[in-house]
């Protein structure tokens, strides 16, 4: 498959398929040109025979070869550094949105089963969801934090790197909320 226009490098797949790709361009800019599942689920990358880096720069002529994986969970929010093709970029933008929506989700999912057993540990039925919206939003603010969807974010992923706040947990989040009831 060779793309429209004369610039670029010509690499190869190890099918022997021709790929135009820009100048500058990486072993993701060139998975993510096979497919977009193939650039998601990019796990290690031969070029020449090599095993390589994803951050190798591509040269004319290069045969490149992809190993997918599907259970791995990329795209990798460091590859947006590297990739030199606005549709990579673009892809992998579009993966990392829907994932943190996805993980967002799941937080408070997760939020939602500590505050319930809290609540049966004490008795307490009814599952009061907007007002434990509002106190996350409190808790938020006074961790300034820009939101409660960031605070969700942090308190259910994985570490970050350290600002400066103590990162709460999630059942000591609950257990504030329930005691302050």
């Amino acid at each position: 498959r060779e793309d429209r226009g004369s610039g670029g490098i010509k690499v190869f797949s190890a099918a022997g398929e021709v790929f135009t790709l820009p100048e500058g361009s990486t072993p993701i800019d060139f998975a993510y040109r096979i497919h977009t599942q193939v650039g998601h689920h990019c796990k290690r990358i031969w070029v020449n025979g090599q095993s390589t880096l994803y951050t190798q720069r591509l040269r004319n002529g290069d045969i490149v070869e992809i190993e997918v994986d599907r259970n791995y969970d990329g795209p990798d929010p460091d590859w947006l550094d590297v990739v030199k093709t606005t549709m990579a970029g673009n892809q992998i933008r579009r993966a990392l949105k829907q994932e943190r929506g996805t993980g967002l989700r799941r937080g408070r999912e997760i939020l939602k089963s500590i505050l319930e057993t809290e609540l049966a540990r004490y008795h307490l039925s009814d599952l009061p969801w907007g007002e434990f919206e509002r106190f996350l939003t409190e808790v938020a603010r006074q961790k300034h934090y820009n939101n409660a969807d960031a605070m969700v974010s942090e308190i259910i992923g994985p570490p970050s790197v350290h600002d400066g706040r103590k990162r709460i947990s999630p059942n000591d989040l609950v257990s504030r909320f329930v005691a302050g009831r």
